[in-house]
C-alpha cells in the first residue's frame, strides 16, 4: 500500500548505491520508496517506471548522481549540482520496461540500451562504489567511469547470436551449443550490443513473454539486424523453412484461448533515415489479437492496440531497407485494420518495405484483413494473399494514400480484393489479382482465372492457419512470372525448393515442379530430424511434408508410412 519496493521507517537511514527501482506499485503513495522520519541516501541509482517515485513523510532523501522519475532541478544544464539527471527530461531506456500496474511480477529487463543517458553518468568516488561487479557479474567501473543503476552497459557478444527453444537451460547466445532459449533475450542483447547483426533461430514456437501482458511483442528498434529462422534444433543440418518451422506466436496466455493473446506479435518501429537494413526471413507469425482499446509507445512511436495483430511496420524512415522474406503471416486478428500486416509512415515520399516469397493468409480485420498500407507503398514480389477476411472492405489489402507495387503475386480467395482510399493507385505487374480484369502489364484476368490452390480456405472462417496455397498441376500461374523481379539472394521458394523451375518463375511464394528423383516417399514419426523422404533412413517426420511434395511431383506414386500418430496440422 505504501512503498511498493521499499519502506524506510523510524530513522532507517538506508544507503542505496547503484540500484534500480522500476515496475513497482503502491496503492497509496511511494510506488518505489516510502520514507517516514528517515533520511535515506540515493547514489548512482535509477528510480523510473513505477506508479510513483518517492514519498516522504517528515523525511528528506539525499539524491546524487541518479535519475529519479518526475525529479526536476533548476540548473540550465542536463544535470543539477549533485549530478542528477532530470527525471522529467530523461528516460533510462530499459531493454524491457514493464507496466507497474502488473506488479507483483517477475517480468522486465532493466539493463539499458547503448544510447541510454545513464551510461557513464555515475560517480566513481571510492565511498560511493561498493562492488567491483554489477548485478550481471560484469566489471563495474570501466575506463574510470560508471553507469547509474544496477547494471553496467557492457557487451562482448559476437556479430551472430543463436536461439533454440529446445535447450533445457538458456545460454549466452554466442553459439548453437550455448544458445538462448528465448528470442526475447536475443533481441534484448542485440538492442544493447550494436555489433550484433544476425540472430539465427532454430525451429520451435517462441513467445514475446510467458506472462499475461498482452502489450508484449517481439520488437526491433534499430537497423543492421537480420532475424533468420528455419534452422534445425542444435544447428546440426541444413536450414529449411518447411521442415524446421520457426513460429513467432502471440498465444502468450492460456494456450488456444486467443482472447488473452498479444496485441502485436512482431513490431519494427521508429527506425531513422540512417538506420541500416532490417531483414525478417524464414519465420511464421501467428495468433496476434489486436482487439484492444489503448495504445503503447514503442521506440518513440504510439501504436494503437486495434491494428496489426501479426506484424507492424510503423514509421520506419529507412525505406526499402526493411525486408520480409520467406515468411508466413496467418491467423491474426485486428478489430480495426491490418490484421496480418499493418504498415504506416509519416510520408509516402520514400521507398517502403519489400516482401519476397511471403504467404499472408487466414487473417481477419474490419479493414485490410491481409494487409493495410497507410501513407506507405511497399513492394510485394512472389507473394500470395489469400483466405483473408474484412468485416468492411479490403479483404486482401487496404490502401490509404498508398501505391504498393505488386509483382509476380497472387491475391485471390479473400472476402474481397484490394480497397483503395485517398490517392491510392497500386502498380500491378505479372500478377493475378482478385477483381482486376485488365491483362495489361502481363497480368491474368482476376475475374475468370483461378490459381487452383491445393486447398483454399473459406475466408469467412478467418482467423485461421488452415489452407494449402501451393497450386495444382496445370495451374495458370505456373511459369507466368518475370524472373527479373527476383533479386539474386532469392534462390529458394517458401518450401526451400529451387525458386525457378523450368526456366520461368511461377507467381506466388511456391514454385511448382518436382525436384525428387524417386517415386516413393517414406514417413516415420519416430525419427528425431526430418529428412528428404527418399528412404526410411531419410524419412519425413510428418505426413504433411510427404503430401506437400507429392502434390507438386506427379512422378511420386506412393507414400509409405511407419506406425505412429500423424496430425493434419503438423509440419
Amino acid at each position: 500500500n505504501y512503498g511498493g519496493a521499499m519502506g524506510n521507517i523510524a530513522s532507517s537511514n538506508t544507503r542505496i548505491v547503484n540500484s534500480t527501482f522500476s515496475g513497482n506499485r503502491a496503492g497509496q503513495s511511494g510506488g518505489a520508496i516510502r520514507n517516514s522520519t528517515s533520511t535515506p541516501t540515493l547514489i548512482n541509482s535509477i528510480i523510473y517506471g513505477n506508479n510513483s517515485a518517492i514519498s516522504n513523510n517528515t523525511s528528506t532523501t539525499s539524491i546524487s548522481y541518479s535519475l529519479v522519475q518526475d525529479f526536476s532541478g533548476t540548473s540550465s544544464g542536463n544535470t543539477d549540482v549533485s549530478g542528477n539527471l532530470y527525471g522529467t527530461m530523461y528516460n533510462p531506456l530499459f531493454i524491457y520496461e514493464i507496466n507497474p500496474n502488473l506488479a507483483p511480477t517477475l517480468a522486465g529487463d532493466f539493463k539499458v540500451n547503448l544510447i541510454s543517458p545513464i551510461i557513464n553518468e555515475g560517480t566513481t568516488v571510492a565511498e560511493n562504489t561498493i562492488s567491483s561487479v554489477d548485478l550481471g557479474g560484469n566489471i563495474r567501473i570501466s575506463d574510470g567511469k560508471i553507469d547509474m543503476g544496477a547494471y553496467e552497459n557492457f557487451c562482448d557478444a559476437p556479430t551472430t547470436i543463436y536461439v533454440d527453444n529446445s535447450r533445457t537451460v538458456s545460454g549466452n547466445g554466442y553459439s548453437w551449443s550455448d544458445a538462448f532459449k528465448n528470442l526475447t533475450d536475443a533481441l534484448a542483447l542485440a538492442q544493447s550490443c550494436i555489433q550484433v547483426n544476425t540472430i539465427l533461430i532454430a525451429q520451435g514456437t517462441y513467445y514475446p513473454n510467458f506472462q499475461s501482458d498482452r502489450t508484449a511483442s517481439f520488437v526491433i528498434s534499430r537497423g543492421n539486424l537480420r532475424l533468420i529462422g528455419g534452422y534445425p534444433n542444435g544447428g546440426i543440418g541444413e536450414r529449411n523453412v518447411l521442415t524446421h518451422p520457426t513460429i513467432l506466436s502471440g498465444d502468450i496466455g492460456l494456450k488456444n484461448t486467443h482472447t488473452d493473446n498479444s496485441y502485436h506479435v512482431l513490431v519494427v518501429a521508429g527506425l531513422g533515415t540512417a538506420a541500416d537494413s532490417v531483414v525478417i526471413d524464414g519465420v511464421k507469425i501467428f495468433w496476434g489479437r489486436a482487439d484492444g482499446g489503448g495504445s503503447k509507445i514503442i521506440n518513440g512511436q504510439t501504436i494503437a492496440q486495434n491494428l496489426g495483430g501479426g506484424l507492424v511496420l510503423f514509421n520506419n524512415q529507412n525505406g526499402s531497407k526493411v525486408q520480409v522474406r520467406n515468411t508466413e503471416v496467418s491467423d491474426n486478428y485486428a478489430s480495426d485494420i491490418g490484421a496480418g500486416i499493418y504498415l504506416q509512415s509519416v510520408t509516402n515520399a520514400s521507398p517502403s518495405s519489400t516482401f519476397y516469397n511471403c504467404l499472408i493468409s487466414g487473417n481477419h480485420a474490419n479493414y485490410g484483413g491481409g494487409m493495410a498500407n497507410v501513407t506507405t507503398s511497399p513492394t510485394l514480389v512472389n507473394t500470395t494473399i489469400a483466405g483473408n477476411r474484412a468485416g468492411n472492405i479490403g479483404g486482401g489489402i487496404r490502401n490509404s494514400n498508398a501505391n504498393p507495387i505488386i509483382k509476380n503475386t497472387i491475391l485471390y480467395g479473400n472476402t474481397n480484393g484490394i480497397s483503395n482510399a485517398g490517392s491510392s493507385i497500386p502498380i500491378v505487374q505479372y500478377s493475378l489479382i482478385q477483381g482486376l480484369t485488365s491483362t495489361l502489364n502481363n497480368n491474368l484476368n482476376g475475374d475468370i482465372t483461378s490459381p487452383n490452390f491445393n486447398y483454399l480456405t473459406d475466408p469467412s472462417i478467418a482467423p485461421t492457419i488452415s489452407g494449402d496455397y501451393q497450386v495444382l498441376s496445370g495451374s495458370p500461374i505456373i511459369d507466368r512470372g518475370n524472373n527479373s523481379y527476383l533479386p539474386s539472394f532469392i534462390h529458394q521458394d517458401l518450401n526451400s525448393k529451387t525458386r525457378v523451375y523450368n526456366n520461368t518463375v511461377d507467381l506466388g511464394p511456391y514454385e511448382s515442379g518436382c525436384e525428387a528423383s524417386f517415386t516413393t516417399l517414406y514417413v516415420d514419426s519416430s525419427i528425431s530430424v526430418s529428412g528428404e523422404g527418399s528412404t526410411w533412413v531419410k524419412a519425413f517426420k510428418t505426413l504433411n511434408e510427404a503430401l506437400i511434395l507429392a502434390n507438386s511431383c506427379k512422378d511420386i506414386k506412393e507414400i509409405k508410412i511407419a506406425k505412429g500418430t500423424y496430425y493434419p496440422t503438423e509440419l
